[in-house]
């Protein structure tokens, strides 16, 4: 017993040693360097899933697989239908805020910065529903989350995770928007952190959350598709 407790400590300042590394290398990716997304998606793996296979080599926890299933039937089945609602919430709201939006900024951002163009978009964007979801969800619902509750820091797993989530898209949505605009989906992110937690808390896995993570993301790409024109 004795041995557990002494090793909360150490497991947590992994989880935050590991999630200042990842995001602060994201961050200064998608802000400074800015490859093609296929080299953005290598390091992406390399600190998103890499930090999580890293804490189950260094401490062998087993509970971390609990993760990947799913307990909790009625509270998945409830991120299903959430999962939906998101699509039209995300197209609703840029119906609303679509005259503070720069469409052109975003288009350059998507073909210049991504490197990201009109023939390759579908795949990507598919790629980013899907997998990039997944990393996400591992890293930030999975390790910074889930594993940091289990510790018996509820609290502050929802926050650390919601605010890493937050400052990661940074490096993303910079450009996107005016200042104002660009804090209200700062804090939006946050909010949208707090309610993944929530939802791989009810379900005590990150399938849940991820399910929302992949309906959250088609709608932004079914945005991008239409500023590109793709239909």
């Amino acid at each position: 017993m004795t041995k557990k407790i002494s090793d909360k400590p150490k497991k947590l300042l992994t989880i935050i040693i590991s999630a200042v590394i990842a995001v602060a290398v994201m961050c200064t990716v998608e802000s400074v360097f800015q490859p093609g997304y296929v080299w953005k998606s290598v390091i992406k793996i390399t600190m998103f899933f890499g930090s999580v296979v890293l804490f189950y080599l260094l401490y062998k926890d087993e509970k971390i697989k609990e993760h990947f299933k799913i307990s909790n039937k009625k509270a998945f089945a409830v991120c299903v239908v959430i999962a939906v609602l998101t699509v039209g919430v995300i197209l609703g709201g840029y119906a609303l805020i679509r005259d503070f939006v720069d469409p052109n900024q975003i288009k350059d951002s998507l073909l210049n910065k991504e490197k990201v163009s009109v023939d390759n978009f579908l795949y990507v964007a598919l790629y980013i529903s899907a997998v990039n979801s997944f990393l996400e969800e591992i890293f930030f619902r999975g390790l910074l989350f889930l594993q940091i509750k289990k510790l018996g820091y509820r609290k502050l797993a929802y926050n650390i995770s919601a605010i890493c989530f937050a400052i990661y898209h940074i490096g993303i949505v910079t450009s996107w928007f005016n200042i104002w605009v660009f804090f209200l989906i700062i804090f939006l992110l946050y909010v949208a952190g707090v309610i993944l937690n929530f939802a791989a808390e009810k379900c005590d896995s990150f399938i849940g959350s991820w399910v929302i993570h992949i309906a959250a993301n088609l709608g932004i790409n079914a945005i991008g598709c239409y500023l590109l024109g793709v239909f």
